[in-house]
């Protein structure tokens, strides 16, 4: 038997990791999900309450923006915590530390759960529901965010003359680091992980910030190195420098990722109770 990955194994891991996530994280998923519908009928309740004339009102359109980010907000932060934050807990971590799955097997499964399983779940429901909103009260209701209107509207909002990106793969990266980010968190405090996992994030910004700063006091990064710079990286040309951009941008993106990624792989498979 291999001791790295063995699919049948794997698969009845992946299979208690799903059953799992139906017991931690269900009643949260539902309320998350269902954000269309609940902040539909708040606002509904309070325009009736507050409008003299009790009659319904419009679903304004930044409430239901508001509500989107919510929902993708709570669920990178609420899901690792509740499904993976357990393993740090001795008594729970035990269990798991014994479980008949490989180091890498568990660390797959948890990859797969927080990058593939959840978006894929959470945005079919949530924008299933903001359609069905859109439907059953057109008039109240603005359109809905899975609309081929609303998509073409994002993705001419991200494209311009000599810039152009493909809204589904930048919004899927973001959610991959973000998740992945507040995972290693979840798995590597064994108290308080999210004010701790966010104090990191920003101590981490901070002293990039410093790092950036200094270079620019210092003379190492001035407005004719910049200029410089930037005939070098496009040799004269928007294109090829708007190509050469993305290509940066997608190396950067993907380094942060593999770096999340080996932190949550080498923190999962050194857990000892």
């Amino acid at each position: 038997m291999n001791n790295v990955f063995e699919p049948k194994r794997f698969g009845n891991y992946l299979l208690h990791d799903l059953k799992n996530a139906k017991d931690n994280y269900l009643y949260s998923f539902i309320i998350t999900a269902g954000l269309p519908v609940l902040t539909f009928i708040l606002v509904e309740l309070l325009g009736m309450i507050f409008n003299k004339n009790h009659n319904f009102v419009e679903y304004p359109l930044a409430v239901q923006i508001v509500s989107v980010i919510a929902a993708v907000t709570s669920a990178m932060i609420v899901f690792p915590i509740k499904q993976y934050g357990q393993i740090t807990d001795k008594r729970y971590g035990s269990s798991w530390v014994m479980l008949p799955a490989s180091g890498f097997e568990k660390w797959l499964s948890l990859i797969i759960m927080t990058c593939v399983v959840l978006p894929v779940c959470l945005f079919t429901v949530y924008l299933g529901l903001d359609w069905l909103m859109s439907v059953v009260a057109p008039g109240l209701y603005p359109k809905s965010l899975a609309s081929y209107e609303t998509v073409r509207e994002i993705q001419n909002a991200l494209n311009g003359e000599d810039v152009s990106f493909n809204a589904m793969s930048l919004g899927w990266l973001s959610w991959v680091e973000n998740i992945l980010t507040f995972t290693l968190g979840a798995v590597f405090f064994k108290k308080s992980k999210f004010p701790k996992t966010l104090l990191c994030v920003m101590a981490f910004g901070i002293i990039l910030s410093f790092i950036s700063m200094a270079c620019i006091g210092t003379g190492h990064i001035g407005t004719d190195n910049v200029e410089e710079l930037f005939k070098e990286f496009s040799n004269g040309d928007p294109e090829t420098a708007m190509r050469r951009f993305k290509t940066l941008v997608n190396i950067i993106a993907c380094a942060c990722v593999a770096v999340l990624a080996g932190g949550i792989y080498l923190r999962i498979t050194s857990i000892k109770h």
